[in-house]
C-alpha cells in the first residue's frame, strides 16, 4: 500500500482521540513500515506534499490541532491535485546518483511519485 494511502487508512481507522503523542507514534510507524531511513525524511515528505514546506510542526500535534478528518481531507486533496496533473515535480529531476529520472519538462504522475524507490539529488538518506 502506498505511503500516503497507508497513513490515510490508519487515520480513517483511528479511534485514539486527539492524543498528539499517540498520533505521532502512528505517523512514525507508517514511515518505519515503508522503509524511511532516517525517519525525518518521511516527515519532510509529508510536510512538502501536504503543507508545502520542507519543515513543520510535530505531525502528531498538527493532526491533533487540525483534526483527524481534516487531515484525511488534506491527504485526499493532495492526492487529487496529483491525479489532476498538479505534480510538484517538473523535470529534469535527478536521483542521488546523478541519473535523470524525470526528463526535461515532464511531470511524474501521482502513481509514479508514490512508487519512487529513490531519493532525489541532494537528499541525504537511504530507502529500505
Amino acid at each position: 500500500m502506498p505511503k500516503l494511502e497507508d497513513l490515510r487508512a490508519r487515520l480513517a481507522a483511528w479511534d485514539g482521540g486527539l492524543d498528539d503523542e499517540a498520533l505521532q507514534s502512528m505517523v512514525f510507524a507508517v514511515g518505519k513500515d515503508h522503509g524511511f531511513e532516517p525517519l525525518r525524511d518521511w516527515f519532510k515528505a509529508l510536510y512538502e506534499v501536504l503543507l508545502g514546506a520542507s519543515v513543520g510542526p510535530r505531525f502528531g500535534g498538527f493532526i491533533a490541532l487540525y483534526g483527524v478528518e481534516e487531515t484525511i481531507a488534506l491527504i485526499d486533496e493532495a492526492k487529487q491535485s496529483f491525479v489532476d496533473g498538479g505534480s510538484p515535480f517538473v523535470g529534469p529531476v535527478t536521483n542521488q546518483d546523478g541519473d535523470i529520472v524525470v526528463e526535461e519538462g515532464e511531470q511524474p504522475t501521482y502513481a509514479e511519485i508514490e512508487t519512487m524507490d529513490y531519493f532525489v539529488e541532494g537528499v541525504v538518506g537511504q530507502i529500505g
